[in-house]
């Protein structure tokens, strides 16, 4: 697991309860003059309300692959092909390290 303190210039953070399904999208609406730099995403089950749950600890909910579109840019430009049963997620570990190499 990868800790990256993040120190937050202007700090924007939602919490959405996403149905059981394949697939679905969210909108980010950014409003205010600061645009964002780095979209971090994180899921967690179960960790709500509860003082025994570690609210440090995500889970992956065999994601298969995931990525942002913006302004008709799409971020990362190919997909992750993710597998966590198979071990196959190295690329959703090294996104966290590329993103503390450019954030310090």
């Amino acid at each position: 697991m990868v800790k990256i303190p993040v120190a937050f210039r202007a700090l924007h953070g939602d919490q959405l309860a996403v149905n059981i399904s394949t697939t679905f999208i969210w909108r980010l609406t950014v409003t205010g003059t600061e645009k964002p730099r780095w979209i971090l995403i994180g899921f967690q089950t179960g960790r709500s309300g509860s003082q025994i749950a570690n609210p440090a600890v995500f889970d992956h909910l065999q994601v298969r692959n995931i990525y942002a579109l913006i302004n008709s840019d799409r971020y990362p430009l190919v997909d992750m092909n993710l597998d966590f049963t198979q071990m196959k997620a190295s690329r959703a570990y090294k996104a966290p390290i590329d993103f503390k190499e450019e954030y310090y």
